[in-house]
């Protein structure tokens, strides 16, 4: 498990009682916790830099702030390349900025100016989000991943993404999950996992037993790929061949 522990929890006013909120602050009842409003972030990093030290990206690492996501979140995947095919991979972000500090990721510059480790509050709405998709295409197969502005799981024992996203995505049998990770937060994730008769099949680890044939496709899949591996060009307008 990543010991991953915040100086200050901020909550923007009116978020104080959702689920995720709720976890985080039983996790960590003797930290300083302050609500604001919802441009706090905003007025924050138009500060200069001294007022938030010598490295502002790294103290925002330890500054959780708990916030509604009031953009879009299912979006198509950004590394596609103008005069080729798209893929169609779809992302989800729950997350922006990382506890992590890897040297070579492209968050290190892409949120360079990110006074604090977003997490966001309204997953019920990104689950309707997805719903509304994969839904209304059953004979589809979907693949929609995380990880692209985090680790998908370094805060999983924090937040517990993986208690709403698993048994969602796992009563969908047209719709594949992937998990990008570096950390070995994975507890919470295999026992969702199990509590939904489910299989991680897509790990980059070897399974212990074969794997049976005909049991359909997986899922969900996780593997160690890094969280960023891309420097992010210009995102495009999501769905535009999904409907």
């Amino acid at each position: 498990m990543m010991d991953y522990r915040p100086v200050e929890i901020l909550i923007e006013r009116g978020e104080e009682n959702a689920v995720v909120t709720r976890r985080a602050l039983a996790k960590f009842p003797d930290t300083r916790v302050r609500v604001v409003e919802r441009n706090w972030e905003e007025d924050r990093r138009r500060e200069p830099t001294p007022a938030m030290g010598r490295d502002p990206f790294g103290e925002g690492k330890r500054r959780l702030f708990f916030t509604r996501q009031r953009a879009r979140f299912l979006e198509h995947c950004p590394a596609g390349t103008p005069g080729l095919v798209c893929c169609n991979y779809l992302v989800v972000s729950l997350i922006s900025n990382c506890p992590m500090d890897c040297s070579y990721c492209f968050l290190q510059e892409y949120l360079a100016n990110n006074p604090t480790l977003k997490v966001f509050t309204n997953v019920d709405n990104l689950l309707d989000e997805v719903a509304a998709v994969v839904d209304r295409h059953p004979v589809r197969q979907f693949r929609i991943g995380t990880g692209e502005l985090s680790d998908s799981l370094a805060l999983d024992p924090i937040v517990g993404f993986s208690q709403d996203l698993v048994p969602f995505f796992a009563a969908r049998n047209n719709v594949l999950l992937e998990l990008k990770t570096k950390s070995a937060c994975v507890d919470g994730l295999l026992r969702m996992i199990r509590a939904v008769a489910s299989s991680c099949r897509g790990h980059s680890a070897r399974p212990r037993s074969p794997i049976p044939k005909n049991t359909g496709p997986p899922r969900l899949r996780c593997v160690s790929t890094p969280p960023g591996a891309y420097r992010r060009p210009a995102t495009r307008s999501a769905f535009t061949s999904t409907r």
